[in-house]
């Protein structure tokens, strides 16, 4: 199995002193010089003998990720449900309200016009009853 290259940003100067070492056969001497030559400390692990041991626990994270994921697929779907569902009793309630308003609007209107015709009446029995006196006399 093949090393993997594990790649990070350096200073020109830190970059000189890693090229150098990569010639060192030493690695103890190297992992020395680099700790006390760059900034934060470095340590050199060869990806392929980590790998394996790691494999097992990221696949058992995937599937935890996965799990967790549809979890909030499916609570979504249930919040964008209960929204839909809310909104229209929300709308059939409305709707109800507005139709009473209706009806309520269209009673006043009724019971203005039944007054206007009343009060019509009584003007025209008046008149006429002022009439039959003004004729008289």
């Amino acid at each position: 199995m093949k090393d993997k290259i594990i790649s990070f940003r350096v200073s020109k100067s830190e970059y000189e002193i890693l090229k150098k070492l990569a010639q060192l056969e030493n690695k103890e001497l190297s992992q020395l010089i680099l700790e006390n030559t760059l900034s934060r400390p470095v340590s050199f692990v060869k990806v392929s003998d980590n790998e394996e041991k790691i494999k097992p626990e990221l696949e058992k994270l995937k599937r935890e990720i996965m799990k967790l994921h549809n979890q909030i697929e499916a609570a979504k779907e249930d919040i964008e449900k209960s929204i839909n569902e809310t909104e229209t009793k929300e709308l059939n309630e409305l709707s109800k309200l507005s139709n009473k308003v209706s009806i309520v609007n269209n009673v006043i209107h009724a019971k203005c016009n039944v007054d206007m015709l009343t009060l019509a009446f009584f003007l025209l029995i008046h008149a006429a009853a002022i009439i039959f006196i003004l004729k008289s006399m």
